[in-house]
């Protein structure tokens, strides 16, 4: 037994282990290059039209990022059916045992009877077969998310053409910053589950006991560590655009409630505006000043809501990025070995500081609990914004769009309780456990698209009604409501 190879003859390829490629998928640093590069295109974009030498629709950045979702889709399935499905027989559990039994008769020697029912315990599908084929399905619900999204952000696209066209009836510079904002939103479905199906496979990779040959894995129990470690990085990464998101959703109500009050403002002065002409003659400074003080006093509080409103989505964001950034940080340089006494990972040493069990508890359940706090705070204050000016806010359908972002932002750190207190997910291992929320994640994202469909419809009014003659006065000048709508190119 000790000459046999730890995989069938079938697998093993020119010397090279077929699932030792299963590094090959994007990895959440990929995710995080992708999106930076993406991101920086948009800037690019936007310089280039307040130069006045805008890019073509079809090279700005939402080209760019779906083209980049659909390489990540393409290996992700290519990932899945090379180096899982195929060497396993689609998670056969006859095959998966046998496979993993011969890989630990070589690695684990004496000690290879105590490893396999350690991996019976906590990673064998065998008794699971509803798990199995739910986390099978994982793949369908990416790419229909794809389409969904691919199609949805199309019909933005075109609505961004035709606020742009020379005959456009308006001047749309702010309707095309509407719109660009709810691309950017509507991108959360996919980024999301391409994280989650990231998961999906890593756990996969637990069953299955395999991951890289080419880093120092040496038996079962690195690999799942390692794998694990992998899986939480994914959603962290996922939770950190999430965040992003939240915040693009924020400023773009807190900018659409803000146009409503000046054209609500701009009625009354046009209403009052016979009794103040009386008044202008008599004294026209006085008449000036009111309405000028009128404005600021507006503006001043409008300022402070954005403040508030935005103040508990800030920390939100702050606690996903210094979460991404840690478990990220600590993964990379405990990868490629990087300054052993605080982040090796090799068992053969001491492990390093921050690579050690108390360690990562404790940043765990640091994180988690500051994310829990801010997420209920991010979603206590738009609520707040949404009971209070829902009358103002009726053309911006908020309830739809509301409670959307309520069930993204529980993504993030309240589902992950229910499995904590719901049978019969409180007796199961956490690499199944793991399997089911990502594979549940995986659905999640593609209901949320077609949820998106309805609640950000292209053509809603509020759209065409955000730009320059909002107001209802057709003279109001585009580029003050711009800059008191806007503020920033969020």
């Amino acid at each position: 037994q000790a000459q046999t190879s730890p995989l069938p003859p079938h697998l093993v390829h020119e010397g090279r282990v077929g699932v030792g490629a299963m590094l090959r998928y994007a990895t959440p640093w990929f995710m995080v290059a992708a999106l930076s590069t993406v991101m920086l295109v948009r800037l690019i974009g936007l310089r280039l039209d307040k130069a006045g030498r805008g890019l073509p629709l079809q090279v700005r950045y939402y080209t760019w990022l779906y083209v980049g979702f659909f390489l990540l889709l393409v290996a992700a399935l290519r990932s899945t059916f090379a180096d899982v499905m195929w060497i396993s027989g689609w998670l056969d559990s006859t095959a998966v045992q046998d496979m993993v039994l011969r890989t630990m008769q070589v690695e684990e020697g004496e000690h290879a009877s105590e490893v396999y029912q350690a991996w019976r315990e906590e990673a064998s599908l065998h008794d699971y077969p509803f798990l199995r084929w739910f986390s099978m399905l994982s793949p369908l619900w990416l790419v229909a998310t794809f389409g969904i999204c691919l199609y949805h952000t199309l019909s933005h696209v075109g609505e961004i053409g035709e606020c742009m066209k020379p005959t456009s009836h308006f001047d749309s510079k702010m309707a095309v910053n509407m719109h660009d904002k709810t691309i950017r939103i509507l991108a959360l479905p996919m980024i999301y589950g391409l994280m989650s199906f990231e998961g999906v496979v890593r756990m996969w990779g637990v069953v299955i006991d395999q991951t890289s040959t080419s880093h120092h894995f040496t038996n079962w129990k690195h690999r799942t560590r390692y794998q694990t470690d992998m899986f939480e990085a994914c959603f962290m990464v996922g939770d950190l655009y999430e965040s992003y998101a939240l915040l693009i959703f924020g400023v773009l109500t807190i900018n659409v409630l803000r146009l409503k009050i000046k054209s609500k403002v701009e009625h009354v002065k046009g209403d009052v505006s016979p009794v103040a002409s009386l008044v202008a003659r008599r004294d026209p400074k006085d008449s000036i000043q009111s309405f000028d003080e009128l404005d600021l006093a507006i503006q001043d509080l409008m300022n402070e809501l954005k403040g508030l409103t935005m103040l508990g989505i800030k920390l939100f964001c702050l606690t996903c990025f210094l979460q991404a950034a840690y478990k990220l940080s600590i993964m990379t340089l405990g990868f490629y070995d990087v300054y052993a006494p605080w982040f090796n990972t090799d068992p053969r040493r001491k492990m390093g500081l921050f690579q050690t069990e108390e360690t990562k508890k404790g940043a765990h359940h640091f994180f988690y609990g500051a994310g829990f706090v801010a997420s209920f705070a991010a979603i206590g204050n738009l609520v707040e914004v949404e009971r209070g000016f829902h009358r103002s806010l009726k053309e911006f359908s908020p309830v739809l769009k509301f409670w959307g972002v309520k069930v993204l932002v529980s993504i993030a750190f309240l589902q992950t309780l229910f499995l904590l207190v719901i049978p019969p997910f409180t007796t199961w291992s956490e690499t199944r456990a793991n399997i089911f929320y990502a594979s549940m994640l995986c659905f999640e994202c593609f209901a949320i698209s077609v949820f998106h469909l309805r609640a950000w419809s292209p053509r809603e009014k509020w759209y065409w009604q955000s730009d320059g003659c909002y107001s209802g006065l057709p003279d109001d000048p585009l580029g003050e409501a711009d800059s008191v709508a806007v503020g920033s190119n969020d």
